[in-house]
Protein backbone atom coordinates (compact mmCIF):
# COMPACT_ATOMS: atom_id res chain seq x y z
CA UNK A 1 0.00 0.00 0.00
CA UNK A 2 2.80 2.40 0.93
CA UNK A 3 4.60 1.74 -2.36
CA UNK A 4 1.40 2.41 -4.31
CA UNK A 5 0.99 5.80 -2.63
CA UNK A 6 4.57 6.77 -3.49
CA UNK A 7 4.09 5.72 -7.11
CA UNK A 8 0.83 7.69 -7.41
CA UNK A 9 2.41 10.83 -5.91
CA UNK A 10 5.36 10.49 -8.28
CA UNK A 11 3.07 10.19 -11.31
CA UNK A 12 1.08 13.28 -10.24
CA UNK A 13 4.22 15.36 -9.70
CA UNK A 14 5.71 14.25 -13.01
CA UNK A 15 2.46 15.05 -14.80
CA UNK A 16 2.32 18.55 -13.30
CA UNK A 17 5.95 19.19 -14.25
CA UNK A 18 5.30 18.11 -17.82
CA UNK A 19 2.26 20.39 -18.22
CA UNK A 20 3.44 23.58 -16.51
CA UNK A 21 4.83 26.28 -18.79
CA UNK A 22 7.63 28.13 -17.07
CA UNK A 23 9.46 30.92 -18.96
CA UNK A 24 11.79 33.08 -16.90
CA UNK A 25 14.52 35.73 -16.90
CA UNK A 26 18.03 35.39 -15.50
CA UNK A 27 21.56 36.82 -15.68
CA UNK A 28 20.80 40.52 -16.18
CA UNK A 29 24.07 42.31 -16.99
CA UNK A 30 25.25 45.81 -17.97
CA UNK A 31 28.50 46.04 -19.96
CA UNK A 32 30.65 47.89 -19.08
CA UNK A 33 29.86 47.77 -15.39
CA UNK A 34 30.29 51.55 -15.13
CA UNK A 35 28.85 53.38 -18.15
CA UNK A 36 30.57 56.36 -19.73
CA UNK A 37 28.39 59.46 -19.60
CA UNK A 38 26.90 59.79 -23.08
CA UNK A 39 28.65 56.59 -24.14
CA UNK A 40 27.59 53.18 -25.38
CA UNK A 41 26.69 50.10 -23.34
CA UNK A 42 25.05 46.70 -23.69
CA UNK A 43 22.05 45.60 -21.63
CA UNK A 44 21.74 41.82 -21.68
CA UNK A 45 19.74 39.04 -20.07
CA UNK A 46 18.87 35.39 -20.61
CA UNK A 47 15.43 33.94 -21.28
CA UNK A 48 14.59 30.32 -20.55
CA UNK A 49 11.77 27.79 -20.44
CA UNK A 50 12.19 25.63 -17.34
CA UNK A 51 9.50 23.18 -18.39
CA UNK A 52 9.22 20.23 -20.73
CA UNK A 53 6.17 21.95 -22.24
CA UNK A 54 7.10 24.27 -25.09
CA UNK A 55 5.72 27.74 -25.72
CA UNK A 56 3.84 27.58 -29.02
CA UNK A 57 2.98 30.62 -31.11
CA UNK A 58 -0.51 31.16 -32.48
CA UNK A 59 -1.97 33.30 -35.26
CA UNK A 60 -4.62 34.79 -32.97
CA UNK A 61 -2.84 38.02 -32.06
CA UNK A 62 -0.25 39.31 -29.63
CA UNK A 63 -2.18 38.19 -26.55
CA UNK A 64 -1.54 34.59 -27.57
CA UNK A 65 2.25 35.02 -27.57
CA UNK A 66 4.86 35.45 -24.87
CA UNK A 67 5.81 39.12 -24.54
CA UNK A 68 9.13 40.50 -23.32
CA UNK A 69 8.90 44.09 -22.08
CA UNK A 70 12.13 45.99 -21.38
CA UNK A 71 11.83 49.40 -19.70
CA UNK A 72 14.99 51.47 -20.15
CA UNK A 73 16.30 54.07 -17.71
CA UNK A 74 18.79 56.83 -18.63
CA UNK A 75 19.44 55.06 -21.93
CA UNK A 76 17.91 54.63 -25.39
CA UNK A 77 18.50 52.00 -28.09
CA UNK A 78 21.48 52.78 -30.29
CA UNK A 79 19.17 52.66 -33.33
CA UNK A 80 15.72 53.93 -32.41
CA UNK A 81 14.42 53.99 -35.99
CA UNK A 82 15.07 50.28 -36.65
CA UNK A 83 15.03 48.68 -33.22
CA UNK A 84 16.03 45.24 -34.50
CA UNK A 85 19.44 46.70 -35.39
CA UNK A 86 20.04 47.28 -31.68
CA UNK A 87 19.07 43.79 -30.52
CA UNK A 88 21.18 40.65 -30.86
CA UNK A 89 21.57 37.40 -28.95
CA UNK A 90 20.80 33.75 -29.56
CA UNK A 91 17.05 34.21 -28.93
CA UNK A 92 16.61 37.67 -30.46
CA UNK A 93 15.18 36.14 -33.64
CA UNK A 94 12.36 34.45 -31.75
CA UNK A 95 10.61 37.81 -31.22
CA UNK A 96 9.29 40.74 -33.24
CA UNK A 97 10.69 43.88 -31.61
CA UNK A 98 9.24 47.38 -31.35
CA UNK A 99 10.25 50.54 -29.51
CA UNK A 100 8.03 53.19 -27.91
CA UNK A 101 10.02 56.38 -27.41
CA UNK A 102 7.29 57.91 -25.24
CA UNK A 103 7.63 55.27 -22.54
CA UNK A 104 11.21 54.36 -23.51
CA UNK A 105 10.13 50.73 -23.67
CA UNK A 106 11.16 47.87 -25.94
CA UNK A 107 8.60 45.12 -26.54
CA UNK A 108 9.29 41.70 -28.02
CA UNK A 109 6.37 39.58 -29.29
CA UNK A 110 7.13 35.88 -29.62
CA UNK A 111 7.03 34.78 -33.27
CA UNK A 112 8.75 31.38 -33.10
CA UNK A 113 8.02 28.33 -30.98
CA UNK A 114 10.18 27.99 -27.88
CA UNK A 115 10.98 24.38 -27.09
CA UNK A 116 10.67 22.85 -23.66
CA UNK A 117 13.73 21.68 -21.81
CA UNK A 118 14.75 18.06 -21.43
CA UNK A 119 16.60 16.34 -18.62
CA UNK A 120 19.87 16.89 -20.49
CA UNK A 121 19.27 19.93 -22.72
CA UNK A 122 18.11 23.27 -21.24
CA UNK A 123 15.90 25.64 -23.20
CA UNK A 124 17.58 29.04 -22.89
CA UNK A 125 18.95 31.89 -24.96
CA UNK A 126 20.35 35.41 -24.69
CA UNK A 127 19.05 38.88 -25.54
CA UNK A 128 21.53 41.77 -25.95
CA UNK A 129 20.46 45.39 -26.44
CA UNK A 130 22.93 48.05 -27.62
CA UNK A 131 22.12 51.37 -25.94
CA UNK A 132 23.41 54.92 -25.54
CA UNK A 133 23.47 56.67 -22.18
CA UNK A 134 21.27 59.78 -21.96
CA UNK A 135 21.83 61.09 -18.43
CA UNK A 136 24.42 61.07 -15.69
CA UNK A 137 23.83 59.26 -12.41
CA UNK A 138 25.97 59.12 -9.29
CA UNK A 139 27.47 56.03 -7.72
CA UNK A 140 25.34 56.72 -4.65
CA UNK A 141 22.17 56.75 -6.79
CA UNK A 142 22.67 54.51 -9.86
CA UNK A 143 19.90 54.97 -12.40
CA UNK A 144 21.27 53.75 -15.73
CA UNK A 145 19.79 50.33 -16.44
CA UNK A 146 16.62 48.43 -17.22
CA UNK A 147 13.72 46.30 -16.00
CA UNK A 148 12.66 43.25 -18.00
CA UNK A 149 9.22 41.69 -17.49
CA UNK A 150 7.56 38.69 -19.12
CA UNK A 151 3.85 38.73 -19.97
CA UNK A 152 2.47 35.20 -20.39
CA UNK A 153 0.33 34.30 -23.41
CA UNK A 154 -3.43 33.98 -23.01
CA UNK A 155 -3.14 30.26 -23.76
CA UNK A 156 -0.77 29.65 -20.84
CA UNK A 157 -1.54 26.55 -18.81
CA UNK A 158 -0.33 26.52 -15.20
CA UNK A 159 2.11 29.32 -16.04
CA UNK A 160 4.68 29.70 -13.27
CA UNK A 161 5.27 33.45 -12.92
CA UNK A 162 8.18 33.15 -10.52
CA UNK A 163 11.39 34.79 -11.74
CA UNK A 164 9.62 36.61 -14.60
CA UNK A 165 10.95 40.06 -13.68
CA UNK A 166 14.52 41.26 -13.23
CA UNK A 167 16.22 44.65 -13.04
CA UNK A 168 19.73 46.07 -12.84
CA UNK A 169 21.18 49.59 -12.61
CA UNK A 170 24.60 51.19 -12.61
CA UNK A 171 26.08 54.68 -12.51
CA UNK A 172 27.91 56.79 -15.07
CA UNK A 173 31.27 58.48 -15.26
CA UNK A 174 32.30 61.62 -17.09
CA UNK A 175 35.25 60.89 -19.36
CA UNK A 176 37.90 63.57 -19.78
CA UNK A 177 38.53 63.97 -23.50
CA UNK A 178 41.85 65.35 -24.67
CA UNK A 179 43.40 66.33 -27.96
CA UNK A 180 47.01 65.78 -28.93
CA UNK A 181 49.10 68.18 -30.97
CA UNK A 182 52.20 67.75 -33.06
CA UNK A 183 55.41 68.36 -31.08
CA UNK A 184 57.13 71.72 -31.19
CA UNK A 185 60.00 71.52 -33.68
CA UNK A 186 61.22 75.12 -33.63
CA UNK A 187 63.18 77.03 -31.04
CA UNK A 188 65.77 75.72 -28.60
CA UNK A 189 64.75 72.48 -26.86
CA UNK A 190 65.44 71.81 -23.21
CA UNK A 191 67.36 68.69 -22.26
CA UNK A 192 66.01 66.03 -19.92
CA UNK A 193 68.26 65.80 -16.89
CA UNK A 194 67.05 62.63 -15.15
CA UNK A 195 66.58 59.08 -16.36
CA UNK A 196 65.95 55.55 -15.08
CA UNK A 197 67.00 52.58 -17.19
CA UNK A 198 66.91 48.79 -16.83
CA UNK A 199 69.43 48.40 -19.65
CA UNK A 200 72.97 47.19 -19.01
CA UNK A 201 74.20 50.32 -20.74
CA UNK A 202 72.61 53.60 -21.74
CA UNK A 203 71.04 53.81 -25.20
CA UNK A 204 73.45 56.60 -26.21
CA UNK A 205 76.57 58.16 -24.76
CA UNK A 206 74.66 61.35 -24.01
CA UNK A 207 71.51 59.77 -22.55
CA UNK A 208 69.22 61.17 -21.14
CA UNK A 209 70.43 64.64 -22.14
CA UNK A 210 69.71 63.89 -25.80
CA UNK A 211 66.01 63.33 -24.99
CA UNK A 212 64.46 66.76 -25.32
CA UNK A 213 61.84 68.55 -23.23
CA UNK A 214 61.24 65.85 -20.64
CA UNK A 215 61.24 65.82 -16.85
CA UNK A 216 62.40 62.21 -16.52
CA UNK A 217 63.16 59.44 -19.02
CA UNK A 218 62.29 55.77 -18.41
CA UNK A 219 64.10 53.28 -20.63
CA UNK A 220 63.53 49.53 -20.95
CA UNK A 221 63.14 46.87 -23.61
CA UNK A 222 61.03 44.46 -21.53
CA UNK A 223 59.36 46.48 -18.76
CA UNK A 224 56.35 48.78 -18.49
CA UNK A 225 55.41 51.82 -16.44
CA UNK A 226 52.72 50.93 -13.87
CA UNK A 227 50.75 53.60 -12.04
CA UNK A 228 48.99 53.00 -8.72
CA UNK A 229 46.00 50.69 -9.14
CA UNK A 230 42.67 50.87 -7.28
CA UNK A 231 39.14 49.58 -7.66
CA UNK A 232 36.44 52.25 -8.04
CA UNK A 233 35.32 51.64 -4.45
CA UNK A 234 38.87 52.14 -3.17
CA UNK A 235 39.20 55.64 -4.65
CA UNK A 236 37.42 57.08 -1.62
CA UNK A 237 40.29 55.77 0.53
CA UNK A 238 42.77 58.17 -1.09
CA UNK A 239 43.28 60.98 1.39
CA UNK A 240 43.45 64.53 0.07
CA UNK A 241 43.67 63.81 -3.69
CA UNK A 242 45.08 66.74 -5.63
CA UNK A 243 44.36 68.09 -9.10
CA UNK A 244 46.32 66.15 -11.71
CA UNK A 245 46.75 62.95 -9.67
CA UNK A 246 46.65 59.78 -11.77
CA UNK A 247 45.61 56.21 -10.91
CA UNK A 248 44.45 53.15 -12.85
CA UNK A 249 40.87 52.08 -12.00
CA UNK A 250 40.73 48.28 -12.21
CA UNK A 251 36.91 48.33 -12.11
CA UNK A 252 36.35 50.86 -14.90
CA UNK A 253 39.44 49.61 -16.79
CA UNK A 254 40.83 53.07 -17.46
CA UNK A 255 43.47 55.57 -16.40
CA UNK A 256 41.79 58.17 -14.20
CA UNK A 257 42.64 61.81 -13.61
CA UNK A 258 41.58 63.76 -10.52
CA UNK A 259 40.10 66.95 -11.94
CA UNK A 260 37.58 69.45 -10.59
CA UNK A 261 37.05 67.37 -7.47
CA UNK A 262 36.27 64.06 -9.22
CA UNK A 263 38.00 61.00 -10.65
CA UNK A 264 37.32 60.68 -14.38
CA UNK A 265 38.60 58.36 -17.10
CA UNK A 266 41.10 59.89 -19.50
CA UNK A 267 40.40 59.21 -23.17
CA UNK A 268 41.88 60.57 -26.36
CA UNK A 269 39.06 61.54 -28.68
CA UNK A 270 40.06 64.02 -31.36
CA UNK A 271 42.87 62.48 -33.41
Amino acid sequence: MFKKIIIIIGIVLLGNWAKAQDPGVSDVVITPGVVESGGNATFSFNLYNASSTGLTTWSSGDSFALQVIVSLSDAVPSDTSTISNSITGTWSGKFDWSYDSGSNTITGIQKEDIAGETLTVPSAGSIEIAVENTAESAQSDPNCGFIVNLTPPATAVSMNLDDDSKNIYTYTEVVVTTCSKSPLTTGTPEVTKAGISTLSQTPTDNWPLDVNNGFIVLESTNKGFVVTRHTTAELSNIENPIEGMLIYDTTAKCLKLYKNGAWTCVKKSCN
